[in-house]
Order: structure tokens, then C-alpha cells, then sequence
């Protein structure tokens, strides 16, 4: 608020009998306000005035009357030119100026004026005195002589230099900074003397008092004594007079200062003294009061925003005082532009300040149209409006709502003048801008502006929509897609930067209002219209699916037909009251690797309520999968759904069917140890036309190439089968691994369906760990051969039963084999270190035929792994047996079974060893699992009984006895392994044996010579060789400590039988090892001697 508009400014007065003020006016106003004024109040700290604004008046009635309070200096200018002049003029118009004796306010505090302080400015450029015969008196002399308690200061027009005149105002200003606060102090005190002696209960007087103080220290800049008195005045009259008030009359226009003559009548002085005081006057003065205050406080910005709250708190006040009267509206609306108007608000360019003003034209605004529709019947769409009466006498405002048209007009300019100041700002008031745009937009579609209409609407329900505001949001979704209908000439909307149909657009506005209606009535109109608009054709629209339908899509295939695998999905339609006729279904996933898999269901009707509809897919991948999309189909609309997070997993598991065309990958039950194979099974050949099966060897993660490969060089990594006569496949072992990913895709057709292709994929692990670890060694002797075999199993957790083995020769009529092993029960090995089972085979050529080393033989083990004999015995002796119904469905379930049941299941092997007890060695939490995944796949109720069943008892533990276990395992079909070994190379083999000549009984003596026969046969004859080169042989007969050897002990052998003679002498008594014996050739011993006598001792006496 300017200074203009205080109520109680500081007030110098002026007598200027003279007409010389003028000049001294010029000078003092050029110093003024004054600065850095200090008060001291009692037992408080020093209070800084940094600024005091000081209006100079004429003391004139007017004057006086119209500043309210009375001066705080008061001048008289005098000019004066001589002594006699003085007598004359000068001195009594002095005394006239001066009050009545007693009442000099000047010189005591206790009188019943306000203090006030009169100083006579005395205008001359030259000294005056008077002379006589004994002295001069000066003109000061004389004055002080006659007016002691009266201060003069002596001013003048001319100055010797500027420095002398700048000297003297600033003496002079600082004595009449002094005097102010030197009268400021009296005035306090002389009031506050007074306010002390108010008897109890004169509440006039003692508000009058306090106002008084209250506006001397509001004059004086000093806020917080302004506001400690503010509100011990507000104190005083609302507790004492609040009830008792009448509310009083508002006033049109607002006054912030009294234009009448008298400021005074606004005083609560005043009010109070004519009795006349209204709750309405009392909510004025206070709130020009702390107007004031706040002003003198606070600084711009600051300042705005305090005033903008006492605007605020003085408006809810008055507003709930004076709810019922016609005037309210009037009242607010004048309020606020006399506030404009007052220039009460600092202007700024600042979000605050446009804030504040757009607040205040929103106030004005809403009062305006309170006025508009009490004296009209005018009404605005998406305005609700409670009737009640209005005054409005102010022709300006009449004049903007004189009819409907300019009344409309009026509208649009003030809310767009609401939104362009609200759009400037920085807070985040959009939410006010844009339901202000939509009035806008509502009254555009109230004029037929359509064109207008749409421009705002087709991104604002949208945004409400977003927000949750349903009600607001359908609302002007309702009138955006009447705006396209009645907007014929407009063909595409610009959403973005691309042009959009407007048939698209009103389409989707149609289903977003379907989505958003609760009233059936309004569904079943908009589904109708939504169907006429695609029946007209157009371009095909996507439309969120979640909005009309429920999707959930579940975790498991169905097999609906031979290869034909199908999803189930639970379709629910809670917002459409009909049927709904949807042309295609579609379920879209995605794998790890990009595989895309398209689940799809053509024609269906999708009723209110639940639905459960199976889509269908011929090419089938397995595994996990992402679920991307599921679409539904009406019409030239898509209704789309993208998923995502932890709900749009599945996972893929192959349903067992009996009626599929199907290969399976299973471990061969001929096994070889250096030839590995895969066994094809083949199900229901008899549906395809043709197939093909690709089987492609899969590269473990973080390696360069695959453990395995179909060539023995690495290269081929793939196979394509087309012929149901290719049962095995061989593959190759590259480096050492226990297993290997194997991707499977089958391709095939129908004679059924001839137009449909199917198509399978999966990968799956398999186990190329032989169970048997096989280790051979070979014996020779004369004219034979032995093969020695060590038989002990490969996986440390797998035991197996041994039934048989024997050695088979590729050439049967040159070979006599003998040996072999075959218990009467199976033998159990076990991955340890003492369980293995040897197994010798003696070899033996017939007739003139001769050992060959390029001769094959083929060693045979038959085996079963324990885990396998346990299955077989939980199928047959628990699950079926006693149950013939059981038995006939087991062919159907068998994968099911074999797959999710056995192939899960842990035995304790050493209780079935012990004590032939089958128990499970996992928990019943496990086996419950079990339990319910074998629920997911079988739906006989019989089956399931049995099984649970079976579950059970494996749990407890079910005995068997020897006699069952052999009985129940006849029909067990056992492994075979194949075992390839060769004869050795061709080598020199000699057979030695010494034959000592003794006479019938005689006892041997030490020392005695012994005759000694030595008959060397070489056995090499017996073999067929290639190379058929003599080579040169030395024997030797060796020297040690108990024999000497007299005669020939080393000699060259002859080739073929040989017999030599030598005699040995021994040279101890005891039972004697025979000598040692060696053939060499070229130093090197011979490859293989088998000397007879090697184990044997002679006795010596």
C-alpha cells in the first residue's frame, strides 16, 4: 500500500500568516523521511526506525480534520523586519497561536491534549535588533525574553555558500529529528498514563486508547509493538462487543481510505461513540490495519504473499458473516477490484505475483457468474448452480451479462485471461489450467463451436482418465465424440505428429466410454454405435484389451487333437452387457531365444461374465516362454494386451498323448563301448504323410564347440531323418562328457489335415555315461589263450545287477571258448572299490588253425541299473497288482508315469539290499508334489486314486520278498553292453621247462651233480605272423648263491622245439627255487617267456 493510503501518516502542520513558507517547504521536504531513528523503550532493547515518512499540512480545519490525528510539530512562519514590527504584528499573533495557558502540550504531559511540539521558523535575511543608550537587544533576545518555553528557529532565503546552507538544514533536521521522537516519547506516555486509569468496563474509552497507540506506533514503523497492540485491541472487541455487534451493511465500492473530510469517522473511537459499530467496520478496521503493518514489514515478494493471505482470511470472514446477503457477490467482486486499484500489491513479474492475481480474477470470475445466473437463466454446461438471490446495482457489471451471447463471450475472455496468467507460472497449478480449459472447451461445444471444442477435449479426457477423475473424465469424453459427430467436415485429428482418422479416433473414444459407463443401459448405446461405426469399414484400430476384457492365460497345454496343442484362457467380460462376436483370438510368446510361438483361436463369442476358450497351435516350441500379447479380434478393431513382469511367464511342458505322432530320443539298450548311438522311437507312425526330423547338437554356453558330434572329425553337427527305417544314429565323442543338449525338430503333414503344416522343437539332455566300466587283460600259455575281464560299475550313486556275461568270436569254427559268468540271481555292483566281477574267457585255435591278431571277439554283459528293477517293481507289484482296472489304462499313462513319477522318485538302496524294502528317501512334502503334478496331467480319477496310493506306500516302505522280486522281474528288459577286443599282436612267446634226471627214490645231496634236461619251444609258431624274418636268440641259464650251473648255461637257440642238457649243482640243503633263466635278443630280453619251473622248489638234503 503507497503511502498515500495510510490512515495515520506523521503529520507536520504549518501557520503561514506570512506567505514565506514555501521556500523553507522546499528545503525540508528535500530531506525528508527521516532516517535511522532510534527509541530506546524501557528495560527493552534499542529499536531502529530505519525510515519515517513525515506529510507536511497546512494548519488549517480541513487539514486537521482530514489527517484525523493531530500534529506531531506544528511551525508557525513569521517574518519580521524590525523590533517595532514585532510589537505590532509579530508578537501578538504569536500569542493568539499559542493554547490557552494550562494546556501547552509542549510542557507537561499530564494535561488532557496530546502533546505536541511548536517551534516558530523566523524568515529573515538580516540582523535585527533594537539600540538604545545603554545597549542592543537582538530580535532572539527579545523573543526567547517573551516566549521562554517557546523553540524558534531563525531560517533564511540567502546563504554565503552552499556549505553554509547545507550546514544549516542538517542542524536543523536533526533537531527536528529530535524533537519527533522527543514528542513520539511524550505522546506514548501521555497515552498510555491514560489507558492505565480507564476504570473496568468502559470499553469505549479503553479501545479508544488503544487505537490511539496502536496508530502511533504504526505511524512510527514500529511492527512489533503495531502488532502486540493489533491484537490486544482485537482482544478487547471481539470478546467484549463481538457478540453484541450487528453485522451491519457491506460496502460497494470498498473504501481503503475515507473520502470524506473527516478520516476520524473510520476510528473505532468514533464507531463506538455513535454507537453505531458493525461486525462488517470491525473486520475493515483490522484488516486495513494489518494491511498497514504488513506493508511497513515485509518487501516485495514477501509482502505479496501476506497480503495475499489477510485478502484471503478477510474474504472466508466475511463470507461466512455474510453468507445470506444478496450483496456478497458484489461485495467480493468490488473488494478485489478496488484492491487492484488501491495499488495495495507491489506489481511484479514474478509466478508469485501472476499467481496472486490469477487467485483473485478466479474469485472474481465465480462471484461474477453468481451474479450472472441470479438475475438471469443462463447456465453453463458441466456448471452446477444452487439458486439464490443477487443483487447487483454496478452498470459495468450489468452490462457483461445483459444477454446470453455477450454473457457467454464475457466467460470465455475472463477464463482465458485466468488461464494465460496461470500458464506463466512456475507452481504446478496445471490441474487448475486445464479444468479451466475444459470450461472452455464445455462452452465451445455449448456455442456449436465444435472445431474449438475438439481441439481442447481430445487430449483432456485422456489426461482425467489418467488421473482417476472417472466422472470428469466421461464426461467430456461424451461431449469430445459428440463434437465428431456433429463435426462432419473434419476428417483426421492430429495426435502427435501423425494425422489420425477421425473414424479411428471416434472409435476409440466410443470404447473408451464403454469402458468408463456403469449404466447398462449406456453400454449396451455406445457398444451399438461402436459396431455401426465398424460395419462401415476403415482403417483397423488397436485398442488397449484390458479396458473391456479380463485375460488370464494358464500355465499348461491341452492336446485338443493329434499335434494339435491348445492354451487355456479365461476370458472375462464384466463391462459389455451382450455377447460379443470376436472374428480371431491370439496369444503371442517368446522364448530366450527369440522364438515366437502363436496360440489361436478362430470365431467365438465371448459372453457377459466368465469364459474359458482354448487357442490352438500346430508348430510347437517347448520350454520357457514370455507371454508378449493376446488379441482379440471385432470387427476391423484389435483389442490389444502387451504383458510383462513375473505374470507374463509360462512354461511350456509336452503333454504325453498316446494319440500323437511322436519321436522320442531314448538311450539304446544295445550299448557298445566304442560305438555310441541314439534309439528313435516312433509313435502313431501312421498319421504323417511325411516328416522330418533335424537333430542338431547344441553348443554348451561359454564354449566354442559341442562335447559331441555326428562325424568323427567334429565338422557335422546335424542330421536330417525322413525314413521310419532309421532307428539308431551314432554319434561321436569329441572330448570327455556325461551328457549333451540335443535340439529336435520335427516337421510333418497329414493325410487328415493336408493343408496344415505341424511343426515341433525341444531340446533335451542326453546321457551318453555308460554305466559299466569294462577293463581287459590277455594271458598266453601253450597253445591257448586267456582273457581276463574287470567288471564294476561307472556312476557313483547308481548301482547295477549283473545277469551275464560271455565272449562271442567273429569266427566261431576256428576258436574253442571256454568260460563266461552267469549267477543265479543277479549280482548287485556298487561304486566301490572292492565291488567288481571278473570275468576269464580261455581261448584255444582248432585243428591246424593258428591265433590271429586281427581275429575279433565281442565280450557281452547283460545288466539293469538298480533304480530301473525298483521302477519296474513299483509299476508292477504296487500300482497294478490287485488292480486289473489299473492295468488296462497303464498302457495309456505310461509316459505320464514313466516321465513325471518314476523319473522322479529316490530309492534307499541299501534298505533294498538288506532287507528288500522299497522306501522313498524323500520327504512328504516331495512326494505331495508329486502327487499334484501327476493331478495336472491325468484326469482319470481312478488312476489318480491308485497312484496316491502307490506314493504312500513308498513313503511307509513296501517289502518284498526274493521269491516277488525274482517273479515280478522276469518281464524286465535288461541292457546289453558290447565290448570289442582283439588278440595281441604277433610276438616271440618260448615255453622253458627243466626235467632233472633222478634215480627212483634217491634223496638229492648238496654237491651232488644233477643231470638237467632243457626243452625250449618256441610257441610263435602258433600264431599267424606276416613277418616271417629268423631273428637271433640267446638263452641263459644264470649262476646264484644255491645252484652252479656245470656245463653249457648260454647258448644260441634253434628255431622250433628244442631240448638241451646241463648239470646244476647245488650248494645248500632246503627246499631250492629253480635258476633263473633268460632269453634274449641283442641284449634286449625276449617279449614273452613262459618258464614252468618258475613257482617250483627241489628238495636238497
Amino acid at each position: 500500500m503507497s503511502d498515500k493510503h495510510m490512515t495515520n501518516p506523521i503529520c507536520f502542520s504549518y501557520f503561514d500568516p506570512f506567505n514565506a513558507f514555501g521556500s523553507i517547504r522546499n528545503e525540508l521536504e528535500d530531506r525528508l523521511p527521516f532516517r535511522n531513528l532510534h527509541w530506546k523503550p524501557s528495560n527493552q532493547n534499542l529499536r531502529t526506525i530505519a525510515q519515517l515518512p513525515i506529510e507536511i499540512i497546512p494548519e488549517t480545519d480541513e487539514s486537521m480534520s482530514k489527517y484525523g490525528s493531530k500534529p506531531l510539530i506544528m511551525f508557525l512562519v513569521i517574518i519580521c523586519t524590525s523590533i517595532d514590527d514585532y510589537r505590532a504584528k509579530v508578537r501578538p499573533l504569536i500569542r493568539q497561536w499559542l493554547p490557552p495557558p494550562g494546556s501547552i502540550s509542549d510542557t507537561a504531559s499530564n494535561n488532557s491534549e496530546a502533546p505536541a511540539k511548536r517551534i516558530v521558523l523566523l524568515h529573515s535575511n538580516s540582523d535585527i535588533s533594537e539600540t538604545n543608550l545603554f545597549k542592543t537587544v537582538s530580535f532572539y533576545d527579545k523573543f526567547s525574553k517573551d516566549f521562554p518555553f517557546l523553540s524558534a528557529i531563525e531560517v533564511k532565503s540567502i546563504y554565503k555558500s552552499e556549505k553554509e546552507k547545507a550546514d544549516f538544514w542538517n542542524s536543523t533536521v536533526n533537531q527536528l529529528r529530535k524533537y519527533t521522537m522527543e514528542v513520539f516519547q511524550q505522546r506514548l506516555g501521555y497515552l498510555e498514563t491514560k489507558l492505565r486509569k480507564v476504570p473496568e468496563g468502559n470499553t469505549m474509552e479503553l479501545a479508544s486508547l488503544q487505537e490511539s497507540i496502536l496508530n502511533l506506533f504504526l505511524a512510527f514503523h514500529l511492527n512489533d509493538e503495531t502488532s502486540r497492540e493489533l491484537e490486544s485491541l482485537r482482544h478487547t472487541l471481539f470478546t467484549q462487543l463481538g457478540p453484541k455487534l450487528d453485522k451491519g451493511e457491506l460496502e460497494v465500492p470498498f473504501r481503503f481510505t475515507n473520502t470524506e473530510l473527516d478520516v476520524g469517522k473510520d476510528s473505532i473511537a468514533f464507531q463506538l461513540a455513535k454507537k453505531n459499530l458493525t461486525v462488517y467496520q470491525l473486520n475493515r478496521f483490522f484488516f486495513i490495519k494489518q494491511c498497514e503493518l504488513i506493508q511497513k514489514s515485509y518487501k516485495l515478494t514477501a509482502r505479496n504473499l501476506r497480503l495475499y493471505q489477510l485478502v484471503r482470511s478477510f474474504l472466508w470472514v466475511i463470507q461466512n458473516e455474510f453468507c445470506d446477503s444478496p450483496m456478497i457477490a458484489q461485495f467480493k467482486y468490488s473488494f478485489l477490484e478496488s484492491l487492484n486499484h488501491a495499488g495495495v500489491f507491489d506489481v511484479e513479474q514474478t509466478s508469485t505475483y501472476r499467481e496472486i492475481k490469477a487467485d483473485f480474477e478466479i474469485i472474481q470470475r465465480d462471484c461474477w457468474l453468481d451474479m450472472a445466473f441470479g438475475l438471469h437463466s443462463f447456465r453453463l454446461n458441466g456448471r452446477n448452480y444452487s439458486p439464490r438471490k443477487v443483487i447487483c446495482n454496478v452498470d459495468d457489471l450489468k452490462s457483461s451479462f445483459e444477454n446470453e451471447d455477450v454473457f457467454q463471450l464475457s466467460f470465455l475472455e475472463r477464463t482465458k485471461n485466468i488461464i494465460t496468467l496461470l500458464t506463466e507460472c512456475e507452481s504446478k497449478r496445471y490441474r487448475i489450467v486445464d479444468l479451466y480449459s475444459v470450461e472452455v472447451a464445455l462452452l465451445y461445444h455449448q456455442r456449436g463451436e465444435y472445431q474449438k471444442a475438439i481441439d481442447i477435449l481430445q487430449s483432456c479426457h485422456e489426461y482425467y482418465k489418467d488421473s482417476d477423475w472417472n466422472e470428469l473424465a466421461v464426461k467430456l469424453l461424451e461431449c469430445f465424440v459428440d463434437c465428431l459427430i456433429k463435426c462432419p467436415e473434419k476428417h483426421t485429428i492430429t495426435l502427435g505428429e501423425e494425422n489420425i482418422p477421425v473414424a479411428t479416433v471416434l472409435s476409440n473414444s466410443i470404447l473408451d466410454l464403454l469402458a468408463s459407463t456403469q449404466s447398462d443401459e449406456r453400454k449396451a448405446f455406445w457398444w451399438d454405435l461402436f459396431l455401426s461405426l465398424n460395419k462401415n469399414g476403415g482403417d483397423s484400430l488397436m485398442y488397449p484389451l484390458d479396458n473391456l476384457f479380463e485375460i488370464k492365460v494358464e500355465n499348461e497345454l491341452f492336446i485338443t487333437k493329434p499335434n494339435v496343442y491348445a492354451l487355456r484362457v479365461k476370458v472375462f467380460s464384466q463391462k459389455l452387457p451382450q455377447d460379443v462376436s470376436v472374428a480371431t483370438m491370439r496369444v503371442l510368446l517368446k522364448n530366450n531365444l527369440d522364438r515366437f510361438l502363436e496360440f489361436k483361436l478362430t470365431s467365438a463369442v465371448i459372453h457377459p461374465g466368465e469364459n474359458e476358450v482354448y487357442l490352438e497351435a500346430t508348430e510347437i516350441s517347448f520350454g520357457s516362454f514370455e507371454i508378449v500379447s493376446a488379441e482379440n479380434t471385432v470387427g476391423n478393431t484389435i483389442f490389444c494386451k502387451e504383458f510383462s513382469g513375473p505374470c507374463a511367464s509360462i512354461s511350456l511342458v509336452k503333454p504325453l498323448s498316446s494319440q500323437n505322432f511322436d519321436v522320442a530320443i531314448l538311450p539304446s539298450k544295445h550299448l557298445e563301448l566304442t560305438k555310441n548311438s541314439i534309439h528313435l522311437k516312433y509313435s502313431n507312425a501312421n498319421i504323417p504323410e511325411r516328416f522330418k526330423l533335424v537333430l542338431t547338437i547344441i553348443t554348451p554356453q561359454g564354449e566354442t564347440y559341442p562335447p559331441v558330434a555326428f562325424s568323427a572329425d567334429g565338422k557335422n553337427l546335424s542330421v536330417t531323418i525322413t525314413d521310419f527305417d532309421t532307428s539308431h544314429f551314432e554319434y561321436f565323442i569329441l572330448r570327455p562328457t556325461d551328457e549333451f543338449m540335443l535340439k529336435q525338430e520335427l516337421y510333418f503333414n497329414t493325410t487328415a489335415s493336408p493343408g496344415q503344416k505341424f511343426y515341433e522343437y525341444k531340446a533335451e539332455k542326453v546321457s551318453c555315461a555308460l554305466p559299466l566300466s569294462i577293463s581287459v587283460e590277455d594271458i598266453a600259455r601253450e597253445n591257448c589263450f586267456y582273457f581276463k575281464f574287470l567288471i564294476s560299475p561307472s556312476l557313483p550313486t547308481e548301482p547295477v545287477l549283473l545277469y551275464k556275461s560271455f565272449l562271442e568270436s567273429c569266427e566261431p569254427s576256428k576258436y574253442t571258448i571256454n568260460g563266461g559268468f552267469e549267477p543265479e540271481c543277479p549280482l548287485l555292483l556298487r561304486n566301490k572299490f572292492n565291488d567288481t566281477c571278473l570275468s576269464f574267457f580261455k581261448i584255444a585255435a582248432q585243428g591246424d588253425a593258428k591265433l590271429d591278431s586281427t581275429d575279433l571277439f565281442q565280450l557281452r554283459v547283460r545288466f539293469s541299473t538298480l533304480k530301473s528293477q525298483i521302477d519296474h517293481l513299483v509299476t508292477s507289484a504296487i500300482l497294478i497288482q490287485g488292480y486289473p482296472d489299473i492295468a488296462s489304462k497303464m498302457e495309456l499313462y505310461r509316459d505320464v508315469w514313466n516321465s513325471f513319477v518314476l523319473g522322479t522318485l529316490s530309492y534307499d538302496y541299501n534298505l533294498f539290499e538288506s532287507d528288500n524294502l522299497i522306501k522313498l528317501t524323500a520327504s512328504k512334502e516331495s512326494v505331495d508334489a508329486v502327487r499334484k503334478i501327476l493331478a495336472t496331467k491325468v484326469r482319470d480319477e481312478a488312476f489318480l486314486k491308485a497312484s496316491s496310493r502307490c506314493l504312500f506306500e513308498l513313503y511307509k516302505g513296501f517289502k518284498l520278498s526274493l521269491i516277488e522280486i525274482k517273479e515280478y522281474t522276469k518281464d524286465l528288459e535288461s541292457s546289453e553292453l558290447l565290448v570289442d577286443v582283439h588278440l595281441p599282436s604277433p610276438s616271440k612267446f618260448f615255453s622253458v621247462n627243466l626235467k632233472v634226471e633222478t634215480a627212483g627214490e634217491k634223496i638229492l645231496q648238496v654237491g651232488q651233480l644233477l643231470p638237467v634236461n632243457i626243452e625250449i619251444d618256441d610257441l610263435s609258431s602258433c600264431w599267424a605272423s606276416e613277418s616271417k624274418q629268423e631273428q637271433s636268440y640267446i638263452f641263459e641259464l644264470s649262476n646264484s648263491n644255491e645252484w652252479i650251473i656245470n656245463g653249457k648255461r648260454r647258448f644260441c637257440l634253434c628255431p622250433g622245439k628244442s631240448t638241451y642238457k646241463v648239470h646244476m649243482i647245488p650248494l645248500r640243503r632246503g627246499y631250492l627255487r629253480y635258476p633263473r633263466v633268460e632269453i634274449s635278443e641283442d641284449g634286449k630280453k625276449a617279449p614273452e617267456v613262459y618258464y614252468s619251473n618258475m613257482h617250483e622248489t627241489i628238495l636238497i638234503a
